[in-house]
């Protein structure tokens, strides 16, 4: 996970992808960047749309580094109402959030 403990389930925004060899030797490690995922769970669940919505609001300044980034659904560099909306309407399976 974000902490470096060994993780099983959903993998989310934050967590680590570590490749390794036959002899176990660390060949390549990733982080997870999941769009919509602002809260590390793997999901896109309405805690990211909350979360999301606390942040434009002002209420609370919640999204830092990465989780900023995967909150940025539409990739324009800022999070804005059109980044909730975009969960929204994931949520409400309007239209999918894509990670390409």
């Amino acid at each position: 996970n974000a902490d470096g403990a060994v993780q099983t389930g959903n993998v989310g925004t934050g967590n680590k992808v570590v490749l390794k060899d036959a002899a176990g030797t660390v060949k390549a490690t990733y982080t997870v960047l999941i769009y919509g995922d602002a809260n590390g769970d793997g999901n896109i669940y309405a805690t990211d749309y909350r979360i999301i919505k606390n942040q434009i609001m002002g209420d609370q300044q919640l999204l830092f580094d990465l989780y900023a980034k995967a909150a940025d659904v539409d990739r324009d560099g800022n999070v804005f109402a059109t980044d909730y909306r975009l969960i929204k309407n994931h949520i409400m399976e309007v239209s999918v959030i894509s990670q390409k």
